[in-house]
């Protein structure tokens, strides 16, 4: 990879689900994470933000027996951290005005 050159970020719905506690996943405070989020509900927050995530068919490595629970590849400029709440925002209001 070139020097500065960034991976693509990898998102997982377990990091939204306030079902989960941080030892399982959920990598949000519970203030901002939603129950049960979906794949799609999480890639409608990222294009609102005019990013173009890419849906996969892959389960989180903790979870491979449940393989539908898939994953978003994007790219992002600024900390993964920082994309995680941008998104989590974003989710709980699509659910308030949805």
């Amino acid at each position: 990879m070139a020097r500065g050159a960034r991976r693509p970020l990898v998102i997982y719905p377990r990091y939204f689900d306030l079902r989960r506690t941080r030892a399982q996943g959920r990598r949000l405070p519970s203030a901002e994470a939603v129950r049960n989020p979906t794949l799609d509900e999480i890639e409608q927050a990222a294009r609102q933000h005019g990013l173009k995530p890419k849906a996969e068919k892959a389960p989180h490595p903790a979870d491979r027996a449940v393989p539908e629970s898939g994953r978003l590849r994007l790219a992002y400029g600024g900390a993964k951290g920082e994309l995680l709440h941008l998104l989590g925002r974003t989710l709980k209001e699509l659910r308030q005005t949805g």
